[in-house]
């Protein structure tokens, strides 16, 4: 679990290959431990961290391992959110939103999971990027009430920034271009 730490601290930090190096590390000794938990979320660890330098593909493949070894429902919740992640952060920049649908399906699975877990703080960044997945697919009347639902988790208004960027790409994808730009 240490190495797990270490990890997410080479990652804020930009450390992509210590990062890397502390989650195989932390996946081998969680695997001679037969610590599953751990070694799940050393998997999360090292999808998120493969996602955020493009290498989706071998993101996918982490994010496969992880879900065989995971069991709670917040567990459950956190792998579908990310394999989600992975799907939107592949369409950034593509003209056609080619993986919302696959984001949106996996969002999806992530609220089922964090519903019955009842994890608002995990409901929050979910609803947020269902609502982005749906601004991209044009089903905007699906993306606002995904937006608002949000908004009423977000109670401290910590993703307040968050949401603005979204209402303005939902304006965005309705023309509304003066609503967008404010």
């Amino acid at each position: 679990r240490d190495a797990l730490g270490l990890a997410g601290v080479h990652d804020m930090r930009g450390h992509l290959s210590a990062a890397l190096y502390a989650l195989d590390e932390c996946i081998t000794e969680a695997r001679a431990a037969s610590d599953r938990t751990t070694e799940g979320r050393g998997h999360l660890g090292a999808a998120r961290t493969l996602s955020g330098v493009g290498q989706y593909e071998e993101a996918r493949h982490e994010l496969d391992r992880a879900q065989s070894l995971l069991a709670s429902e917040v567990e459950l919740a956190q792998l579908w959110f990310e394999r989600g992640n992975v799907y939107q952060e592949e369409s950034r920049g593509q003209e056609q939103a080619s993986h919302e649908g696959l984001a949106l399906a996996a969002l999806q699975q992530a609220q089922r999971h964090a519903e019955r877990a009842r994890s608002t703080h995990l409901l929050i960044p979910i609803e947020l990027n269902m609502a982005f997945s749906l601004a991209e697919l044009r089903r905007l009347d699906e993306a606002e009430r995904h937006l608002e639902t949000a908004a009423l988790y977000d109670r401290d208004h910590r993703h307040g920034s968050i949401q603005q960027q979204i209402r303005a790409r939902i304006a965005y994808r309705r023309g509304d271009l003066t609503l967008a730009s404010s």
